[in-house]
């Protein structure tokens, strides 16, 4: 007896610009600038949120946290470059990069 399967792909896991949030930092080597990212088409839970990159300073900044939320924020960032990573639960990955710009000076 011959049996047929059919393997089913999960949706696609992508992030938009549009899901995309960016604070940028208000003063001149200032900390409070962030990175929000709520997720839209989402495959399985948890998530691990992921930033990395360097300030303008020259301080790397790397965090991670796993989360069963669609969306993060992470702030206390200086201005600088930054790759935010997400990454579900059967291992699906996206990236995408983003600039903090500097505050005025004062």
């Amino acid at each position: 007896m011959k049996q047929e399967y059919t393997l089913m792909a999960p949706e696609e896991f992508l992030i938009s610009p549009n899901d995309i949030s960016v604070t940028q930092v208000s003063c001149f080597n200032g900390s409070n600038g962030a990175i929000a990212v709520t997720l839209k088409k989402a495959t399985l839970a948890p998530y691990q949120y992921e930033i990395s990159g360097s300030s303008v300073t020259g301080l790397p900044v790397s965090k991670s946290i796993l989360s069963n939320n669609l969306s993060y924020q992470f702030a206390g960032l200086r201005a600088g470059n930054y790759t935010l990573r997400v990454t579900d639960a059967i291992g699906c990955t996206i990236c995408d990069q983003h600039r903090n710009k500097r505050g005025p000076d004062l």
